[in-house]
């Protein structure tokens, strides 16, 4: 039991009861010796005293109350101004604002004037009308606590809002008091992170699917450098930067290059030199610029500054979405057919020489002989016949003297060729 509801009846109570214990002695008190009849005009009075007495402590206590009563009504109504949250008091039958706070005219952008002006139905879409009305309709004494609503600003930027209402009376009229919390960055924040969930379990899928391939791309990626680190080819590995990655054993093995030694540098400046031929180099840079695929023999030179001979392919090599990713060499080492090509042409040049040679050579005994032979059938004297005889034995030892020429310098070539090295 609320006792501040009995205080002022118990002021009251307490007051008559002193009056009325007291009053009588008081006046008997005042009225010893009274010899014009004073204490009966005493007694007539006394209840008018009572009346105004108790008229003037109940107007203090009403007083008292009222004060109390109206500084209560500030402190809750600037409670309601300044409110960080918005907050406004509407009329449930019209749906008219009657009050709002500092909060909501800040938030929404109108002035408290144009809010008084308004309804509740300005700051929703147009979407949600039926809603709010059936909402306010249905909600008579209930607390709507938690639904989610969405309200226009006066920019026209829409917002989401968490909105709790209570029914109450306000100036003698039904009417709903709201407060708002603003939800929008909530709700963002949520939607993202639910976005980042999603991405994060499709990311995780993916990633699951690209190790696995990496997985067996790199025990197929092993397997192959396997293969390719034992086969007798040259192989290298060149980057999009021009630098190599990559080097075969074999390639080791031939050159004398340690990977130490290869692996960050040029090709070009590692292996061409004074003989590489120079139109063959400036093939090779436009290929590679254009990352297209080159064939061609090619002067190459090992560690130890010799030369060789080497047919070679580079080929670029792109990924499944077309993007370049590095140049492979593969190098064949041809230096023996090159040297057996020249020293094919040498007999070639050598015989053509022996050809000329022969074809000249040979003509001119020939050529007498077959006039001598003319002469001697044309002849009749014996002199002159035997003259043409001798003539034609000296022609015959020429063309013999040329032919056996002949022989000793192909002997000679032929000697030269088995005597060269053969190279393993």
């Amino acid at each position: 039991m609320d006792l501040k509801n009995f205080k002022t009846p118990l002021y009251f109570l307490i007051f008559g009861v002193c009056w009325a214990l007291m009053s009588d002695p008081l006046i008997i008190l005042l009225a010893r010796g009274d010899t014009l009849g004073i204490t009966e005009s005493f007694r007539g009075v006394n209840d008018l005293v009572f009346v105004g007495l108790a008229a003037v402590l109940l107007y203090l206590q009403v007083r008292k109350e009222r004060f109390k009563l109206m500084r209560s009504e500030r402190q809750y109504k600037q409670l309601f101004l300044t409110n960080p949250n918005p907050m406004w008091v509407y009329h449930t039958e019209s749906l008219r604002f009657i009050e709002v706070n500092d909060a909501t005219i800040q938030k929404y952008g109108y002035s408290r004037k144009e809010f008084l002006a308004m309804t509740i139905l300005d700051i929703r879409p147009a979407a949600d009308l039926a809603r709010v009305k059936e909402s306010v309709r249905s909600g008579e004494n209930m607390i709507e606590d938690g639904s989610l609503w969405e309200h226009i600003l006066r920019s026209g930027v829409r917002i989401r809002v968490r909105v709790t209402a209570h029914r109450l009376k306000f100036n003698n009229l039904p009417c709903s008091m709201v407060m708002v919390t603003d939800v929008t960055d909530i709700e963002k924040s949520n939607m993202m992170l639910r976005d980042a969930v999603v991405k994060e379990h499709e990311l995780n899928e993916t990633l699951e699917e690209k190790l696995e391939l990496l997985r067996k791309a790199h025990k197929e990626s092993r397997r192959m450098a396997e293969v390719i680190d034992k086969i007798s080819n040259l192989v290298l590995i060149v980057g999009e930067s021009g630098r190599i990655t990559w080097i075969n054993r074999a390639f080791t093995e031939f050159t004398g290059y340690e990977p130490a030694d290869a692996i960050g540098e040029n090709p070009a400046k590692l292996l061409f030199g004074a003989g590489t031929d120079p139109d063959c180099i400036r093939q090779i840079i436009g290929a590679l610029g254009r990352k297209s695929f080159f064939s061609g023999e090619i002067i190459n030179y090992k560690k130890s500054g010799e030369a060789y001979w080497t047919q070679l392919n580079i080929s670029p090599i792109f990924d499944d979405r077309g993007e370049f990713e590095f140049f492979i060499s593969v190098e064949n080492i041809i230096t023996e057919r090159k040297e057996k090509e020249a020293r094919l042409l040498d007999l070639y040049k050598a015989f053509r020489e022996i050809a000329w040679a022969n074809s000249h050579e040979v003509r001119k005994p020939l050529a007498s002989m077959l006039s001598l032979v003319e002469i001697l059938l044309q002849s009749s004297a014996e002199e002159e016949r035997n003259e043409c005889l001798k003539m034609v034995e000296a022609c015959a030892k020429d063309l013999d003297g040329v032919i056996r020429e002949s022989a000793r310098k192909i002997n000679a070539l032929e000697q030269r060729e088995d005597n060269l090295p053969v190279q393993e």
